[in-house]
């Protein structure tokens, strides 16, 4: 008498590999997820905005035309006036992702090209001020997978079917909403900021 494995084999596998595709697929979701895009708090009236992230404290006052700061590692808050301020902007930079690649066990020998080396883009939102400082309002970071051959066609594949059910997102995608955001937000106070390409 045949068991049920055994007569019907090939469904169980057939099984087997779409749960370990979708396994996959959530891994890649949070692998590839935008971090660091998180407003803590963000209180507004007609003329003033109160803002909070994981890098300070932000403050608008329209009324009296000054943005104020306390970045996490500051004690004191700092005062300019709108007139100090030269622009808003995104600030891109890669750094290598080569450490959680090779601790997550997807390190091989191609990785040795830089082509094919996992890297982490790092998105910085930051105010610029008239003295040249750059004051820091959001950091995002994406972890970006890089694979050769199939391994790319699987990747890419994977991040369509992850984009239409709303599971990922480029991070220059999620880094100009958040400007953007921003933006709208310091105008509606009466903060018209420029933003700089």
């Amino acid at each position: 008498m045949e068991t049920l494995i055994q007569k019907h084999g090939w469904i169980v596998l057939v099984w087997f590999f779409i749960f370990s595709y979708f396994l996959g697929l959530i891994w890649q979701a949070i692998m590839q997820r935008v971090w660091g895009n998180a407003i803590l708090k963000e209180l507004s009236t007609d003329s003033a905005l109160y803002l909070k992230t994981k890098l300070g404290e932000f403050r608008v006052d329209g009324t009296h035309r000054k943005f104020s700061f306390k970045l996490k590692k500051d004690k004191a808050w700092q005062a300019v006036g709108f007139e100090n301020v030269r622009n808003i902007h995104i600030f891109r930079e890669v750094n290598g992702g080569a450490l959680i690649e090779f601790i997550l066990g997807d390190w091989g020998l191609w990785d040795l090209k830089g082509r094919y080396r996992d890297v982490i883009n790092t998105y910085k939102i930051q105010i610029t001020l008239q003295d040249s400082r750059d004051i820091p309002i959001f950091v995002l970071r994406q972890y970006e997978q890089r694979e050769m051959w199939l391994g790319h066609l699987f990747l890419y594949v994977g991040n369509r079917i992850l984009k239409a059910l709303h599971l990922y997102q480029e991070g220059e995608d999620v880094a100009q909403e958040k400007l953007a955001h921003l933006v709208d937000t310091f105008n509606a106070v009466g903060f018209a900021i420029n933003v700089r390409d």
